[in-house]
Protein backbone atom coordinates (compact mmCIF):
# COMPACT_ATOMS: atom_id res chain seq x y z
CA UNK A 1 0.00 0.00 0.00
CA UNK A 2 1.15 3.43 -0.65
CA UNK A 3 1.23 6.60 1.29
CA UNK A 4 -1.93 8.98 -0.16
CA UNK A 5 -2.78 12.59 1.55
CA UNK A 6 -5.47 13.19 4.04
CA UNK A 7 -9.02 11.99 4.44
CA UNK A 8 -10.88 13.66 7.53
CA UNK A 9 -13.95 13.84 5.98
CA UNK A 10 -15.39 10.51 4.82
CA UNK A 11 -16.66 7.86 6.94
CA UNK A 12 -14.36 4.83 7.77
CA UNK A 13 -15.56 2.68 5.48
CA UNK A 14 -15.44 4.91 2.18
CA UNK A 15 -11.76 6.57 2.33
CA UNK A 16 -9.90 5.12 -0.42
CA UNK A 17 -7.29 2.69 0.45
CA UNK A 18 -3.75 4.75 1.51
CA UNK A 19 -5.12 7.79 2.78
CA UNK A 20 -4.38 8.97 6.17
CA UNK A 21 -7.16 9.75 9.18
CA UNK A 22 -4.44 11.75 10.31
CA UNK A 23 -0.91 13.14 9.08
CA UNK A 24 1.49 15.57 10.65
CA UNK A 25 4.95 17.11 9.17
CA UNK A 26 4.61 14.43 6.08
CA UNK A 27 5.67 14.90 2.62
CA UNK A 28 3.93 13.23 0.09
CA UNK A 29 5.54 12.83 -4.00
CA UNK A 30 3.73 11.16 -6.85
CA UNK A 31 5.90 7.94 -6.03
CA UNK A 32 3.29 7.27 -2.89
CA UNK A 33 6.31 7.90 -0.65
CA UNK A 34 5.63 9.56 2.85
CA UNK A 35 8.91 11.69 4.15
CA UNK A 36 9.13 13.52 7.29
CA UNK A 37 9.75 16.87 6.57
CA UNK A 38 13.32 18.44 6.75
CA UNK A 39 13.96 20.94 8.86
CA UNK A 40 14.52 23.97 8.22
CA UNK A 41 17.82 26.50 8.28
CA UNK A 42 18.34 29.51 9.97
CA UNK A 43 19.22 32.65 7.41
CA UNK A 44 19.27 36.05 9.50
CA UNK A 45 17.65 37.39 12.45
CA UNK A 46 16.00 41.26 11.91
CA UNK A 47 16.10 42.31 15.34
CA UNK A 48 17.83 45.59 15.86
CA UNK A 49 18.57 47.59 18.71
CA UNK A 50 15.69 49.82 17.98
CA UNK A 51 13.74 51.08 20.47
CA UNK A 52 10.94 50.42 18.82
CA UNK A 53 11.94 47.19 17.53
CA UNK A 54 11.24 44.36 20.02
CA UNK A 55 11.37 40.75 18.11
CA UNK A 56 8.12 41.82 16.07
CA UNK A 57 6.91 39.80 13.14
CA UNK A 58 8.45 39.40 9.61
CA UNK A 59 5.68 40.75 7.58
CA UNK A 60 6.65 40.37 3.91
CA UNK A 61 9.59 38.52 2.17
CA UNK A 62 9.98 39.32 -1.29
CA UNK A 63 13.27 38.80 -4.19
CA UNK A 64 13.43 41.34 -6.08
CA UNK A 65 14.50 40.40 -9.69
CA UNK A 66 16.38 43.11 -11.99
CA UNK A 67 16.87 42.90 -15.73
CA UNK A 68 20.72 42.88 -15.31
CA UNK A 69 20.13 39.53 -13.19
CA UNK A 70 21.07 41.33 -10.22
CA UNK A 71 18.63 39.80 -7.16
CA UNK A 72 17.81 41.55 -3.74
CA UNK A 73 15.88 40.01 -0.90
CA UNK A 74 13.95 41.90 1.11
CA UNK A 75 12.31 41.86 4.24
CA UNK A 76 9.70 43.78 6.83
CA UNK A 77 9.05 43.92 10.30
CA UNK A 78 8.38 46.75 13.08
CA UNK A 79 8.53 50.08 10.92
CA UNK A 80 11.76 48.57 9.17
CA UNK A 81 12.88 47.32 5.83
CA UNK A 82 15.84 45.59 4.86
CA UNK A 83 17.60 43.55 2.37
CA UNK A 84 19.11 40.51 3.93
CA UNK A 85 21.12 37.81 2.75
CA UNK A 86 22.72 34.96 4.62
CA UNK A 87 23.97 36.22 8.49
CA UNK A 88 23.10 39.87 6.96
CA UNK A 89 20.75 42.35 7.08
CA UNK A 90 20.76 46.08 5.76
CA UNK A 91 18.17 49.03 6.42
CA UNK A 92 17.04 50.52 3.59
CA UNK A 93 13.99 52.21 4.88
CA UNK A 94 15.21 55.50 4.52
CA UNK A 95 12.37 57.76 5.97
CA UNK A 96 9.56 55.91 4.52
CA UNK A 97 6.15 54.63 6.68
CA UNK A 98 5.54 51.08 7.77
CA UNK A 99 3.59 51.16 10.70
CA UNK A 100 4.24 48.17 12.88
CA UNK A 101 2.40 45.33 13.56
CA UNK A 102 2.00 42.07 13.22
CA UNK A 103 -1.04 42.00 10.87
CA UNK A 104 -0.23 44.79 8.18
CA UNK A 105 1.55 42.10 5.65
CA UNK A 106 3.03 43.69 2.49
CA UNK A 107 2.15 42.50 -0.79
CA UNK A 108 5.16 42.83 -3.23
CA UNK A 109 5.50 43.32 -7.12
CA UNK A 110 8.26 43.69 -9.61
CA UNK A 111 8.02 46.56 -12.68
CA UNK A 112 10.78 48.48 -14.01
CA UNK A 113 13.54 47.02 -11.44
CA UNK A 114 11.57 48.38 -8.52
CA UNK A 115 9.82 46.60 -6.10
CA UNK A 116 6.73 48.05 -5.44
CA UNK A 117 4.42 47.46 -2.28
CA UNK A 118 1.18 47.78 -0.38
CA UNK A 119 -0.04 47.05 3.08
CA UNK A 120 -3.25 48.52 3.03
CA UNK A 121 -2.47 51.10 5.75
CA UNK A 122 0.35 52.96 4.90
CA UNK A 123 1.39 54.93 1.54
CA UNK A 124 2.87 52.38 -1.15
CA UNK A 125 6.88 52.22 -1.30
CA UNK A 126 9.01 51.40 -3.32
CA UNK A 127 12.66 50.06 -3.72
CA UNK A 128 15.54 49.21 -5.98
CA UNK A 129 17.09 47.22 -3.15
CA UNK A 130 19.67 49.94 -2.15
CA UNK A 131 16.97 53.18 -1.85
CA UNK A 132 13.75 53.41 -1.22
CA UNK A 133 11.02 55.67 -1.05
CA UNK A 134 7.16 56.43 -1.41
CA UNK A 135 5.70 55.80 -4.44
CA UNK A 136 5.04 58.84 -7.05
CA UNK A 137 2.14 58.50 -8.54
CA UNK A 138 3.12 61.85 -10.94
CA UNK A 139 0.13 63.61 -12.98
CA UNK A 140 -2.76 62.29 -10.91
CA UNK A 141 -4.10 65.52 -9.34
CA UNK A 142 -3.97 65.45 -5.17
CA UNK A 143 -7.95 64.23 -5.19
CA UNK A 144 -6.95 60.97 -7.06
CA UNK A 145 -3.74 60.10 -5.45
CA UNK A 146 -4.29 56.61 -3.65
CA UNK A 147 -3.07 57.33 0.03
CA UNK A 148 -2.77 53.42 0.07
CA UNK A 149 -4.05 50.17 -1.48
CA UNK A 150 -4.67 47.05 -0.79
CA UNK A 151 -3.25 45.01 -3.20
CA UNK A 152 -0.84 45.65 -6.15
CA UNK A 153 0.06 44.16 -9.88
CA UNK A 154 2.10 44.39 -12.63
CA UNK A 155 -0.09 43.53 -15.88
CA UNK A 156 0.24 43.77 -19.34
CA UNK A 157 2.92 46.60 -19.10
CA UNK A 158 0.20 48.23 -16.45
CA UNK A 159 0.66 48.75 -12.92
CA UNK A 160 -2.77 48.15 -11.37
CA UNK A 161 -3.52 49.01 -7.84
CA UNK A 162 -6.87 47.85 -6.28
CA UNK A 163 -8.72 48.69 -2.84
CA UNK A 164 -7.39 52.31 -2.96
CA UNK A 165 -7.78 55.45 -0.55
CA UNK A 166 -8.62 58.73 -2.33
CA UNK A 167 -9.40 62.13 -1.33
CA UNK A 168 -9.98 60.63 2.41
CA UNK A 169 -12.85 58.35 0.85
CA UNK A 170 -12.40 54.72 0.85
CA UNK A 171 -12.51 53.50 -2.99
CA UNK A 172 -12.68 49.68 -1.96
CA UNK A 173 -13.50 48.24 -5.17
CA UNK A 174 -11.65 50.29 -7.45
CA UNK A 175 -8.68 49.63 -9.52
CA UNK A 176 -6.37 52.32 -10.77
CA UNK A 177 -4.09 52.00 -13.60
CA UNK A 178 -0.47 53.90 -14.46
CA UNK A 179 -0.31 54.73 -18.70
CA UNK A 180 0.95 51.99 -20.39
CA UNK A 181 4.57 50.93 -19.74
CA UNK A 182 5.63 53.66 -17.00
CA UNK A 183 5.11 53.37 -13.45
CA UNK A 184 6.16 57.22 -13.18
CA UNK A 185 2.84 58.47 -15.46
CA UNK A 186 -0.68 58.55 -14.15
CA UNK A 187 -4.13 59.97 -15.46
CA UNK A 188 -7.12 60.95 -13.40
CA UNK A 189 -9.12 58.97 -15.65
CA UNK A 190 -7.74 55.86 -15.51
CA UNK A 191 -9.73 53.59 -13.06
CA UNK A 192 -12.71 51.13 -12.58
CA UNK A 193 -15.04 50.83 -10.04
CA UNK A 194 -16.25 46.85 -10.17
CA UNK A 195 -19.56 46.37 -8.25
CA UNK A 196 -19.65 49.42 -6.09
CA UNK A 197 -21.32 50.01 -2.61
CA UNK A 198 -21.98 45.95 -3.16
CA UNK A 199 -20.99 45.12 0.39
CA UNK A 200 -18.00 43.64 -1.19
CA UNK A 201 -14.37 44.99 -1.75
CA UNK A 202 -10.80 43.91 -3.52
CA UNK A 203 -9.18 41.23 -1.60
CA UNK A 204 -6.60 40.67 -4.23
CA UNK A 205 -5.29 40.25 -7.96
CA UNK A 206 -4.41 37.02 -9.56
CA UNK A 207 -3.38 36.29 -14.10
CA UNK A 208 -4.05 33.13 -16.16
CA UNK A 209 -2.46 33.35 -19.76
CA UNK A 210 -3.28 36.76 -20.34
CA UNK A 211 -6.52 38.00 -18.23
CA UNK A 212 -6.06 39.59 -15.21
CA UNK A 213 -8.53 38.63 -12.53
CA UNK A 214 -9.82 40.79 -9.78
CA UNK A 215 -11.22 38.78 -6.35
CA UNK A 216 -13.59 40.24 -4.29
CA UNK A 217 -14.82 39.02 -0.49
CA UNK A 218 -17.76 36.76 -2.40
CA UNK A 219 -17.11 37.35 -6.34
CA UNK A 220 -14.28 37.23 -8.91
CA UNK A 221 -14.22 39.13 -12.37
CA UNK A 222 -11.94 39.02 -15.10
CA UNK A 223 -10.13 41.91 -16.51
CA UNK A 224 -9.15 41.57 -20.40
CA UNK A 225 -7.33 44.15 -22.72
CA UNK A 226 -9.12 45.68 -25.46
CA UNK A 227 -7.09 49.03 -26.27
CA UNK A 228 -9.20 51.27 -28.13
CA UNK A 229 -11.67 54.22 -25.90
CA UNK A 230 -12.61 51.20 -23.27
CA UNK A 231 -9.58 50.32 -22.61
CA UNK A 232 -10.49 46.85 -20.39
CA UNK A 233 -13.42 44.83 -20.39
CA UNK A 234 -14.55 43.50 -16.67
CA UNK A 235 -16.80 40.33 -16.87
CA UNK A 236 -18.20 38.42 -13.63
CA UNK A 237 -16.62 35.00 -13.56
CA UNK A 238 -18.15 33.79 -10.29
CA UNK A 239 -20.88 34.76 -7.59
CA UNK A 240 -21.17 34.14 -4.32
CA UNK A 241 -17.55 33.01 -3.46
CA UNK A 242 -14.39 35.05 -3.28
CA UNK A 243 -11.45 35.29 -1.72
CA UNK A 244 -10.74 36.21 1.78
CA UNK A 245 -7.10 37.77 1.32
CA UNK A 246 -4.35 39.15 -1.53
CA UNK A 247 -1.33 36.72 0.52
CA UNK A 248 -3.32 33.33 -0.18
CA UNK A 249 -3.81 33.52 -3.75
CA UNK A 250 -1.49 32.02 -6.07
CA UNK A 251 -0.70 30.86 -9.55
CA UNK A 252 -0.10 27.25 -10.05
CA UNK A 253 0.39 25.02 -13.67
CA UNK A 254 -0.92 21.73 -13.86
CA UNK A 255 0.18 19.77 -17.04
CA UNK A 256 -0.05 22.71 -20.29
CA UNK A 257 -3.19 24.52 -18.09
CA UNK A 258 -2.66 27.37 -15.67
CA UNK A 259 -5.03 28.22 -12.92
CA UNK A 260 -5.34 30.27 -9.01
CA UNK A 261 -5.99 28.61 -5.64
CA UNK A 262 -6.85 30.77 -3.39
CA UNK A 263 -8.02 30.42 0.18
CA UNK A 264 -12.20 31.72 1.07
CA UNK A 265 -14.36 33.59 4.09
CA UNK A 266 -16.08 29.80 4.12
CA UNK A 267 -13.36 28.05 5.36
CA UNK A 268 -12.87 25.87 1.91
CA UNK A 269 -9.92 26.35 -0.59
CA UNK A 270 -10.64 26.35 -3.98
CA UNK A 271 -8.97 26.15 -7.71
CA UNK A 272 -10.29 28.67 -10.46
CA UNK A 273 -9.40 27.56 -14.41
CA UNK A 274 -10.22 30.83 -15.88
CA UNK A 275 -13.72 29.51 -16.31
CA UNK A 276 -15.37 27.62 -13.67
CA UNK A 277 -14.48 27.16 -9.38
CA UNK A 278 -13.77 24.10 -7.98
CA UNK A 279 -13.40 22.91 -4.05
CA UNK A 280 -10.19 21.42 -3.70
CA UNK A 281 -10.00 20.66 0.24
CA UNK A 282 -13.09 18.34 0.44
CA UNK A 283 -11.10 15.80 1.97
CA UNK A 284 -9.88 17.85 4.74
CA UNK A 285 -13.04 19.50 6.44
CA UNK A 286 -12.22 18.42 9.86
CA UNK A 287 -9.11 20.83 9.47
CA UNK A 288 -10.62 23.65 7.75
CA UNK A 289 -13.15 23.48 10.26
CA UNK A 290 -10.73 23.77 13.03
CA UNK A 291 -9.28 27.24 11.70
CA UNK A 292 -9.77 30.49 13.52
CA UNK A 293 -12.60 32.26 11.63
CA UNK A 294 -10.87 35.74 12.42
CA UNK A 295 -7.51 34.83 11.40
CA UNK A 296 -8.44 33.63 7.98
CA UNK A 297 -7.50 37.11 6.12
CA UNK A 298 -3.77 36.86 7.49
CA UNK A 299 -3.37 33.33 6.14
CA UNK A 300 -0.15 33.33 3.86
CA UNK A 301 0.93 31.17 0.91
CA UNK A 302 3.69 30.15 -1.64
CA UNK A 303 3.82 27.40 -4.54
CA UNK A 304 7.21 25.84 -4.97
CA UNK A 305 7.00 24.77 -8.51
CA UNK A 306 9.83 22.58 -8.57
CA UNK A 307 7.95 19.95 -5.90
CA UNK A 308 4.64 20.90 -6.99
CA UNK A 309 2.98 21.91 -3.87
CA UNK A 310 0.85 24.69 -2.66
CA UNK A 311 1.41 25.71 1.43
CA UNK A 312 -0.85 27.44 3.21
CA UNK A 313 0.08 29.05 6.42
CA UNK A 314 -3.14 29.35 8.74
CA UNK A 315 -4.29 29.68 12.79
CA UNK A 316 -5.63 26.51 13.73
CA UNK A 317 -7.86 26.18 16.87
CA UNK A 318 -7.98 29.25 19.26
CA UNK A 319 -4.08 30.60 18.72
CA UNK A 320 -3.56 34.18 17.93
CA UNK A 321 -0.62 33.44 14.98
CA UNK A 322 -0.36 31.14 12.19
CA UNK A 323 0.39 27.52 13.89
CA UNK A 324 0.25 25.42 10.68
CA UNK A 325 0.78 24.66 7.76
CA UNK A 326 -1.88 23.33 4.74
CA UNK A 327 0.32 21.54 1.88
CA UNK A 328 -1.25 20.75 -1.24
CA UNK A 329 0.69 18.60 -3.62
CA UNK A 330 -1.27 19.87 -6.46
CA UNK A 331 0.47 17.09 -9.25
CA UNK A 332 -1.25 13.88 -7.51
CA UNK A 333 -4.01 16.23 -5.18
CA UNK A 334 -3.31 14.81 -2.04
CA UNK A 335 -3.42 17.04 1.33
CA UNK A 336 -0.79 16.91 4.27
CA UNK A 337 -0.04 19.30 7.20
CA UNK A 338 2.67 20.28 9.09
CA UNK A 339 3.48 21.64 12.86
CA UNK A 340 6.39 23.83 14.02
CA UNK A 341 6.66 26.05 11.24
CA UNK A 342 5.05 29.58 12.03
CA UNK A 343 4.95 31.19 9.02
CA UNK A 344 3.29 34.95 8.52
CA UNK A 345 5.32 35.68 5.29
CA UNK A 346 6.52 33.49 3.17
CA UNK A 347 9.18 33.89 -0.35
CA UNK A 348 10.28 31.94 -3.13
CA UNK A 349 14.40 32.76 -3.55
CA UNK A 350 17.72 31.34 -5.35
CA UNK A 351 19.67 30.32 -2.40
CA UNK A 352 23.94 30.52 -2.71
CA UNK A 353 24.15 27.68 -5.30
CA UNK A 354 21.14 29.15 -7.53
CA UNK A 355 18.34 26.65 -6.48
CA UNK A 356 14.92 27.91 -6.04
CA UNK A 357 13.86 27.48 -2.16
CA UNK A 358 11.22 28.50 0.23
CA UNK A 359 12.02 31.17 2.69
CA UNK A 360 9.75 32.00 5.86
CA UNK A 361 9.54 34.50 8.62
CA UNK A 362 8.23 33.93 11.81
CA UNK A 363 6.77 35.91 14.46
CA UNK A 364 10.14 37.10 15.89
CA UNK A 365 11.85 38.46 13.56
CA UNK A 366 13.66 35.86 12.18
CA UNK A 367 13.68 34.19 8.42
CA UNK A 368 15.00 30.43 7.94
CA UNK A 369 14.61 28.13 4.01
CA UNK A 370 11.81 26.52 4.79
CA UNK A 371 13.53 23.04 3.98
CA UNK A 372 17.13 22.05 4.59
CA UNK A 373 18.11 18.52 3.41
CA UNK A 374 20.58 18.61 5.42
CA UNK A 375 18.75 18.90 8.57
CA UNK A 376 16.29 16.69 10.24
CA UNK A 377 15.65 19.28 13.32
CA UNK A 378 15.02 22.61 12.83
CA UNK A 379 17.90 24.68 12.43
CA UNK A 380 19.64 22.10 15.24
CA UNK A 381 18.55 18.72 17.57
CA UNK A 382 19.49 19.25 21.17
CA UNK A 383 18.76 17.28 24.26
CA UNK A 384 19.06 17.52 27.73
CA UNK A 385 18.11 18.91 31.43
CA UNK A 386 18.94 22.58 31.92
CA UNK A 387 21.42 23.85 35.71
CA UNK A 388 20.34 26.99 36.12
CA UNK A 389 18.87 30.29 34.40
CA UNK A 390 19.06 33.98 34.90
CA UNK A 391 18.85 37.32 33.13
CA UNK A 392 21.05 39.11 30.12
CA UNK A 393 21.79 41.44 27.82
CA UNK A 394 22.24 41.20 24.21
CA UNK A 395 23.07 43.53 21.63
CA UNK A 396 19.20 44.34 20.68
CA UNK A 397 17.50 43.53 23.93
CA UNK A 398 17.51 43.53 27.75
CA UNK A 399 16.09 41.49 30.03
CA UNK A 400 15.95 38.53 28.54
CA UNK A 401 16.13 35.00 30.13
CA UNK A 402 19.22 32.79 29.49
CA UNK A 403 19.08 28.92 30.15
CA UNK A 404 22.16 26.97 31.01
CA UNK A 405 23.43 23.43 30.53
CA UNK A 406 27.28 23.31 30.87
CA UNK A 407 26.98 19.72 28.97
CA UNK A 408 25.22 20.84 25.59
CA UNK A 409 26.49 22.24 22.89
CA UNK A 410 24.19 25.33 22.15
CA UNK A 411 26.77 26.57 19.21
CA UNK A 412 24.17 26.26 15.99
CA UNK A 413 21.12 26.66 17.69
CA UNK A 414 20.44 29.64 17.16
CA UNK A 415 17.00 30.06 15.79
CA UNK A 416 16.03 26.85 17.08
CA UNK A 417 12.34 26.53 18.66
CA UNK A 418 12.93 25.21 22.58
CA UNK A 419 10.40 23.23 24.07
CA UNK A 420 10.30 22.51 27.78
CA UNK A 421 9.88 18.93 28.03
CA UNK A 422 9.86 17.82 31.69
CA UNK A 423 10.09 20.07 35.24
CA UNK A 424 8.63 23.88 35.61
CA UNK A 425 7.84 25.21 32.64
CA UNK A 426 6.50 22.05 30.94
CA UNK A 427 5.11 22.45 27.49
CA UNK A 428 6.35 25.94 26.71
CA UNK A 429 8.17 27.08 23.75
CA UNK A 430 10.21 30.04 22.89
CA UNK A 431 12.60 31.02 19.98
CA UNK A 432 16.46 30.79 20.52
CA UNK A 433 17.85 34.50 20.05
CA UNK A 434 21.57 33.91 20.99
CA UNK A 435 23.48 31.49 22.72
CA UNK A 436 26.47 31.70 25.23
CA UNK A 437 29.12 29.34 25.80
CA UNK A 438 27.07 26.99 27.98
CA UNK A 439 23.12 28.85 27.55
CA UNK A 440 20.55 29.95 25.16
CA UNK A 441 18.97 33.30 25.57
CA UNK A 442 15.68 33.20 24.66
CA UNK A 443 12.83 35.64 22.89
CA UNK A 444 9.79 34.36 25.49
CA UNK A 445 9.85 34.55 29.19
CA UNK A 446 9.94 31.01 30.44
CA UNK A 447 9.17 29.76 33.06
CA UNK A 448 11.65 27.04 33.00
CA UNK A 449 14.81 26.50 35.79
CA UNK A 450 16.81 23.88 37.36
CA UNK A 451 16.45 20.30 36.09
CA UNK A 452 13.99 21.53 33.36
CA UNK A 453 14.41 19.09 30.56
CA UNK A 454 14.45 20.19 27.27
CA UNK A 455 14.14 19.19 23.41
CA UNK A 456 15.38 21.89 20.61
CA UNK A 457 14.53 21.60 17.03
CA UNK A 458 12.82 18.52 17.34
CA UNK A 459 9.92 18.12 14.40
CA UNK A 460 7.24 15.25 14.87
CA UNK A 461 6.10 13.29 12.14
CA UNK A 462 3.98 10.61 11.85
CA UNK A 463 1.17 9.18 9.41
CA UNK A 464 -1.80 7.64 10.69
CA UNK A 465 -3.95 5.04 7.93
CA UNK A 466 -7.31 4.48 7.64
CA UNK A 467 -8.88 1.53 9.22
CA UNK A 468 -8.87 -1.30 7.16
CA UNK A 469 -11.39 -4.29 6.67
CA UNK A 470 -9.87 -5.77 3.74
CA UNK A 471 -13.29 -5.64 2.25
CA UNK A 472 -15.29 -7.63 4.48
CA UNK A 473 -16.02 -5.17 7.02
CA UNK A 474 -18.16 -8.32 9.58
CA UNK A 475 -15.58 -10.68 9.30
CA UNK A 476 -12.82 -11.03 11.99
CA UNK A 477 -9.55 -11.46 10.95
CA UNK A 478 -6.50 -13.04 12.31
CA UNK A 479 -3.61 -10.02 12.01
CA UNK A 480 0.07 -11.93 11.98
CA UNK A 481 2.99 -9.79 10.50
CA UNK A 482 3.10 -5.82 9.11
CA UNK A 483 5.59 -5.44 6.22
CA UNK A 484 7.11 -2.45 5.90
CA UNK A 485 9.11 -1.09 3.15
CA UNK A 486 11.62 1.81 3.48
CA UNK A 487 14.91 3.82 2.74
CA UNK A 488 17.35 3.14 4.78
CA UNK A 489 19.86 6.37 3.79
CA UNK A 490 20.38 7.00 7.36
CA UNK A 491 20.18 4.77 10.25
CA UNK A 492 16.82 5.53 11.77
CA UNK A 493 14.43 4.14 15.15
CA UNK A 494 10.81 5.26 14.61
CA UNK A 495 7.90 3.56 16.18
CA UNK A 496 4.91 1.59 14.73
CA UNK A 497 1.27 1.99 16.28
CA UNK A 498 -1.47 -0.38 15.66
CA UNK A 499 -5.23 -0.80 17.08
CA UNK A 500 -8.37 -2.69 15.75
CA UNK A 501 -11.90 -2.63 15.92
CA UNK A 502 -11.93 1.67 16.63
CA UNK A 503 -9.99 1.39 19.62
CA UNK A 504 -7.03 3.21 21.64
CA UNK A 505 -3.91 1.95 20.76
CA UNK A 506 -3.00 -1.15 21.98
CA UNK A 507 0.35 -2.33 20.97
CA UNK A 508 3.54 -0.41 19.74
CA UNK A 509 6.80 -1.65 18.10
CA UNK A 510 10.05 0.18 17.54
CA UNK A 511 11.55 -0.87 14.63
CA UNK A 512 15.15 -0.08 13.66
CA UNK A 513 15.89 0.33 10.01
CA UNK A 514 19.51 -1.08 8.85
CA UNK A 515 21.45 0.89 6.76
CA UNK A 516 24.16 -1.80 6.11
CA UNK A 517 24.00 -4.76 4.37
CA UNK A 518 23.59 -5.95 0.22
CA UNK A 519 20.24 -4.96 -0.72
CA UNK A 520 18.27 -8.16 -0.51
CA UNK A 521 21.10 -10.21 1.30
CA UNK A 522 20.55 -12.91 3.45
CA UNK A 523 17.10 -12.56 5.11
CA UNK A 524 17.04 -13.11 8.88
CA UNK A 525 13.26 -13.83 9.55
CA UNK A 526 11.71 -13.06 12.98
CA UNK A 527 11.62 -9.54 13.97
CA UNK A 528 14.77 -8.44 12.08
CA UNK A 529 14.85 -6.77 8.43
CA UNK A 530 16.36 -7.04 5.24
CA UNK A 531 19.02 -4.34 5.13
CA UNK A 532 20.38 -2.47 2.20
CA UNK A 533 21.83 0.03 1.01
CA UNK A 534 18.66 1.69 -0.04
CA UNK A 535 15.57 0.22 1.18
CA UNK A 536 15.22 -1.89 4.00
CA UNK A 537 11.97 -4.57 4.62
CA UNK A 538 10.79 -4.56 8.04
CA UNK A 539 8.67 -7.54 9.23
CA UNK A 540 6.93 -7.00 12.07
CA UNK A 541 4.83 -8.96 14.00
CA UNK A 542 1.48 -8.14 15.45
CA UNK A 543 -0.70 -10.73 17.08
CA UNK A 544 -3.84 -9.11 16.74
CA UNK A 545 -7.29 -9.81 15.68
CA UNK A 546 -10.48 -7.54 14.69
CA UNK A 547 -12.65 -6.44 11.86
CA UNK A 548 -10.78 -3.28 11.10
CA UNK A 549 -7.13 -2.14 12.01
CA UNK A 550 -5.08 0.63 11.20
CA UNK A 551 -1.78 1.68 12.07
CA UNK A 552 0.26 5.03 12.99
CA UNK A 553 4.01 5.39 12.17
CA UNK A 554 5.91 8.18 14.01
CA UNK A 555 9.23 9.20 14.53
CA UNK A 556 10.13 12.30 17.03
CA UNK A 557 13.38 12.13 17.86
CA UNK A 558 15.95 15.03 16.76
CA UNK A 559 18.00 14.63 14.02
CA UNK A 560 16.22 11.10 12.50
CA UNK A 561 14.47 11.25 9.15
CA UNK A 562 11.98 8.73 8.26
CA UNK A 563 11.40 7.90 4.72
CA UNK A 564 8.58 4.81 3.85
CA UNK A 565 7.49 3.64 0.59
CA UNK A 566 4.90 1.10 1.11
CA UNK A 567 2.74 -1.41 3.82
CA UNK A 568 1.35 -4.42 4.04
CA UNK A 569 -0.90 -6.91 6.10
CA UNK A 570 -0.59 -10.21 6.73
CA UNK A 571 -3.66 -12.09 8.17
CA UNK A 572 -5.89 -15.11 8.07
CA UNK A 573 -9.70 -14.81 7.81
CA UNK A 574 -12.16 -15.35 10.68
CA UNK A 575 -15.15 -15.94 11.97
CA UNK A 576 -18.14 -13.40 11.28
CA UNK A 577 -19.29 -14.11 15.43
Amino acid sequence: MVFKGLDDTSSPPVVLDGRASDIQNIILDNTGTATKRYGYSFEVMLDTNDVSDAFNATTSLYELVKSNGITTRIATTASKLFAWSLGNKTDITSGVTITPNDNYLWNWITAFDYAIGTNGVDPPIQTNGTTTSTFNFTGLTATSVPTKAKCVIFWKNYLVFGNTYENSVARTTRIRWSNVGTISTWSDDDYQDIATLGGQQIEGFGTIYDDLYIFLTDSIYKVSLTGGDALITVTKVSEGIGAVSRNNIKSISIGNTEGLIFLTRDKTINYLDGVKVQEISSNIDGVMDDLSQTRLKYASAIVDRGTSHYYLSVTSGTGSTNNQILDFNYGIGEWSKHKGVNANAFCIANDANEVSQVYFGDYDSFIFQMSDPDLNSDVAGETGVFDSSSIIDTTTASGLVVLYDTSADFTDVTGATVTITSGTGIDEESVIASTTSSGIVVVGNLTATTNSGYSIGSVEAYYTTKWYDFGSSPQRKNYGELFLWATTDTSATMQIFSATDFSSTIASTDVTLNADGSLWGTAIWGNSTWGGTSTSLSRIPLSQSGRFIKYRFSESSIDEPMELYGYSTIYWPGDYF
